[in-house]
């Protein structure tokens, strides 16, 4: 995908990557092309495409709730 950086990935072939050209800059899309086959699509949390902050503090708060007691 150009104008991306891979930045995580869920499992086999699915990644989050960092839009990091053109209007969507800024913002995680998911790619799931190796499993569904379904174009990537943009990030959302309560309609909203998230920025990489926002994915990043998401991910710190599940890895928080998981880990810490």
């Amino acid at each position: 995908m150009a104008g991306t950086m891979p930045i995580a990935t869920r499992s086999c072939g699915d990644w989050y990557c960092l839009v990091i050209g053109g209007p969507h800059a800024g913002e995680i899309w998911f790619d799931n092309r190796s499993g569904d086959g379904m174009p990537p699509d943009p990030v959302v949390d309560d309609d909203r495409e998230l920025t990489f902050r926002a994915w990043y503090e998401c991910w710190l708060d599940e890895c928080e709730q998981r880990w810490v007691k």
